[in-house]
């Protein structure tokens, strides 16, 4: 069957190249798009292969209204896992956001406004902090910040020993010398 010059999704065959390694049957293709590539003839005739990638580009771009998701960007991130922890039981932060009345403002609700009153993401090293911790999430009372800052904000703190996690304020110097004897100075 000649094909040479017929149009299989986005491939228009060019010309028959060599075979493969395994013998298969390979024919050089231009795409819509512009780039060439060489397609074995089993993916052009069952549509296996449609373009040289640019079609699922455009398809996964589509589906995410304002792209950033495609990228998985470091400010995307920061939004899906605000609303994860504030909204979704299954998250492990769970416990220390939604159960605790901790919410994502109505605004923010679509990333488009999030990204609006937040970017740019300022890099590797940040993340979303709020400011009074007892408080929800919106633009007045966040911030990017460093891990080190974020730990100084804190409302829990946890036993390194056991993991039992304290309340700010309440007592895990003493917790650590009843418990775990002589860790309080770090060592046995």
């Amino acid at each position: 069957m000649d094909i040479v010059n017929k149009k299989f999704n986005r491939w228009t065959v060019i010309s028959k190249a060599p075979n493969d390694k395994t013998g298969h049957t390979r024919f050089l293709c231009k795409c819509e798009c512009g780039n060439t590539s060489l397609v074995l003839r089993q993916n052009l005739i069952s549509g296996t292969s449609k373009s040289c990638g640019c079609l699922a580009k455009e398809l996964s771009s589509k589906r995410a209204k304002h792209g950033e998701a495609v990228k998985l960007t470091k400010l995307y991130a920061a939004w899906r896992n605000m609303n994860n922890r504030c909204r979704y039981k299954g998250d492990a932060s769970y416990k220390y956001y939604g159960e605790r009345g901790i919410r994502v403002c109505d605004r923010w609700k679509k990333f488009e406004n999030f990204r609006d009153d937040m970017s740019p993401h300022p890099g590797e090293g940040y993340s979303l902090d709020r400011i009074d911790s007892n408080a929800d999430y919106y633009k007045d009372n966040c911030k990017w910040a460093t891990a080190s800052e974020q730990q100084k904000n804190q409302n829990h703190r946890t036993c390194p020993y056991c993991m039992r996690i304290f309340a700010k304020g309440s007592s895990l110097a003493m917790h650590i010398k009843k418990n775990h004897p002589g860790m309080e100075y770090g060592y046995l």
